[in-house]
């Protein structure tokens, strides 16, 4: 069971998500943010809209010329991703 608790107490443990166990605005029962109160869940769906208003449908195609162990870095980054 996921525990349950207030922002008050989440902020004083050091954490940056908490979960009350009721439903937000549109329904998530997800964490919350301790600065906000914020759905995290509709935070992430704001900022996709905001995203793809700006940018549109499609991902950009970018190409970067590195060398040696940065271009590994990079790589294991972009699977992460």
């Amino acid at each position: 069971m996921i525990k349950k608790e207030t922002q008050e107490e989440a902020q004083r443990a050091g954490r940056m998500k908490y979960r009350t166990g009721k439903p937000c605005k549109r329904g998530h029962t997800g964490p919350r943010y301790t600065c906000s109160t914020y759905c995290c869940e509709c935070q992430a769906e704001n900022a996709r809209a905001a995203r793809e208003r700006v940018m549109g449908d499609g991902l950009v195609s970018v190409t970067v010329k590195v060398s040696g162990n940065k271009a590994d870095m990079l790589r294991k980054f972009a699977e992460m991703c």
